[in-house]
C-alpha cells in the first residue's frame, strides 16, 4: 500500500531564515524521483528530504461478489 509522502524543502538562505515548504507526492518512490527535479529548480541553498505519512494514498479495491 502507498502512503502520501511530503517532500520537505528547508531553505538555508540567511535572507529566508526558517522558511520551510512541502510538496505532496502519492508515494515515497514518487517523492524520491522528485528530489532531483525540485532541487534543480531552486536557485538558493536548500535541504530536501522525503517524509512518509500514515495516510494511505490508495486502497485495495475489493473484488466483486460472484452472484
Amino acid at each position: 500500500m502507498d502512503y502520501w509522502t511530503n517532500l520537505v524543502v528547508v531553505v538555508l538562505d540567511p535572507a529566508l531564515v526558517d522558511y520551510v515548504f512541502t510538496v505532496v507526492y502519492k508515494s515515497f518512490e514518487d517523492c524520491a524521483a522528485g528530489l532531483v527535479a525540485v532541487s534543480d529548480t531552486l536557485g538558493y541553498d536548500h535541504r530536501l528530504y522525503c517524509e512518509a505519512t500514515t495516510v494511505a494514498s490508495g486502497s485495495v479495491t475489493p473484488r466483486p461478489r460472484p452472484w
